[in-house]
């Protein structure tokens, strides 16, 4: 440590100089959850690295369905 005051986030030198391409990328979002696609359809994203499978339960008036979700492709 140095004899110097310790600033806050926003005087750290983090590596990001202004017009680096890095600082103009938005910021980093969690997408985990529901995700309403439009035209009945939605999305469900898990972190789930150990399962061996996972499900999602809908229920309607007029069923209840189960349907498995498949493992994203990297």
């Amino acid at each position: 440590m140095t004899g110097k005051a310790a600033k806050g986030s926003e005087g750290l030198d983090n590596g990001i100089k202004a017009g680096n391409a890095l600082s103009k990328m938005p910021p980093w979002q969690l997408d985990i959850g529901a995700t309403v696609l439009g035209d009945d359809k939605v999305r469900f994203r898990v972190w789930a690295p150990q399962a061996d499978g996972m499900s999602v339960r809908i229920v309607s008036a007029a069923e209840t369905r189960l349907v498995s979700l498949r493992r994203e492709t990297r």
